[in-house]
């Protein structure tokens, strides 16, 4: 028996069209209410100790997923909600009124990381700053030799989608690297 604990699957639910994860050091960014990702269990844990910003996969269907005639299933070993439902399709979370601001003003989820502008434009830089934190640095079909910047040919198959476009890319560099730099 291995001791070693699976990763999980971690859902934002705060109000914030992006949120980087300013905990567990995962450099993953969440792209709005009900965006999830697979961390590593000990960044799981560090997340969840802030249950008004990150909820693991059980918690989220319970709270968030429509009740459907209570054959909601989870699937913990695949960090993954499964809903069985013969008579109706499963439909998509309805995002609940905006959780109110914690009294104790949560430093987790304070504005000093909010990137102004389009919601839509957010969730698609977000999904290329994941996919440029998924390239190996030293490979130089990942990253240039001579500029140091992610090619967008490799982004572009780590985010599995053709359609992003290099100032995304630039975009997405450049807000990375002004989170080192600051």
């Amino acid at each position: 028996m291995s001791l070693e604990k699976k990763p999980q699957q971690i859902f934002y639910i705060g109000k914030k069209s992006l949120k980087r994860d300013t905990v567990a050091g995962t450099g993953l960014v969440w792209a709005g209410f009900g965006d999830s990702h697979m961390v590593p269990h000990s960044s799981a844990v560090l997340l969840k100790q802030h249950p008004d910003v990150w909820v693991d996969s059980g918690v989220f269907s319970q709270q968030f997923l429509p009740d459907h005639a209570g054959e909601n299933t989870e699937n913990h070993e695949a960090g993954m909600v499964v809903i069985n439902n013969a008579d109706t399709a499963p439909t998509a979370p309805t995002a609940p009124t905006a959780p109110t601001a914690p009294a104790n003003n949560n430093p987790v989820d304070t504005d000093q990381d909010k990137e102004p502008g389009n919601d839509v434009v957010d969730a698609r830089i977000a999904m290329v700053i994941n996919a440029i934190l998924t390239l190996d640095t030293s490979n130089q079909e990942h990253f240039s030799a001579q500029t140091g910047n992610p090619i967008i040919k490799a982004v572009r198959e780590a985010a599995a989608d053709d359609s992003i476009e290099v100032k995304e890319v630039n975009a997405a560099w450049k807000q990375l690297n002004s989170k080192k730099a600051g």
